[in-house]
């Protein structure tokens, strides 16, 4: 530019060029940030599918306020945050404690079970059952390896019911004859694929 304030034909070029290049390069800039973001959608959403929370304690009972109903066992309630329960075996071929049969469980739907436990002598769960009078008992739930370090330890599992059971309880049982005891607590069944933090049934906080 001279000192008149006049822009040359070759200078104007150059600031429209210049111009060109800055919208082109904030083009360029939304158009990359648009694409990381989608991106980041998308891999949310990878995380996410098939990740289904139910939430809802299926089981009653678990706040062991009372005494659960055993199987060939002794069951002995402990005052706690929050309350547990000890289940020692007598010995016979399996030996257990049943949460209260109200429990509905359909045909198809995914559960996950969670629940902390402890033991020093005991060291595997493998008789667990859907425990139903009218409808009859199923063997759906999975077994489980314990931890025997006398330490509390969390245990979960996911798996999908082939059965439609109304009003059941669900069984923690070993099939160690030996004498021993294991002590339960923060027992859950929710709907889903995912462990949510332990909370009673609604009913049990209502009743």
């Amino acid at each position: 530019a001279y000192a008149d304030g006049l822009v040359t034909a070759e200078e104007q070029r150059a600031i429209n060029d210049a111009n060109a290049k800055l919208v082109a390069a904030k083009v360029d800039a939304k158009t990359k940030a648009d694409a990381e973001e989608a991106a980041a959608k998308a891999h949310a959403n990878l995380k996410v599918d098939g990740l289904e929370i139910g939430g809802r304690n299926l089981l009653h009972g678990t706040a062991f306020l009372t005494a659960p109903e055993r199987y060939y066992s002794t069951v002995q309630g402990n005052k706690g945050t929050p309350n547990s329960v000890a289940v020692t075996s007598t010995g016979m071929t399996a030996a257990g404690v049943i949460t209260d049969r109200l429990t509905d469980i359909k045909n198809g739907q995914k559960y996950t079970l969670s629940f902390e436990l402890r033991t020093e002598d005991i060291d595997f769960l493998s008789y667990n059952y859907l425990m139903d009078t009218d409808e009859g008992n199923s063997s759906v739930v999975p077994s489980f390896t314990l931890n025997m370090d006398g330490q509390w330890h969390t245990y979960i599992v996911t798996f999908t019911s082939n059965i439609n059971r109304s009003q059941c309880g669900l069984m923690l049982a070993t099939t160690r004859t030996r004498v021993g005891t294991f002590e339960v607590r923060r027992l859950k069944l929710e709907k889903g694929n995912k462990a949510t933090d332990w909370t009673p049934a609604p009913e049990d906080i209502d009743a």
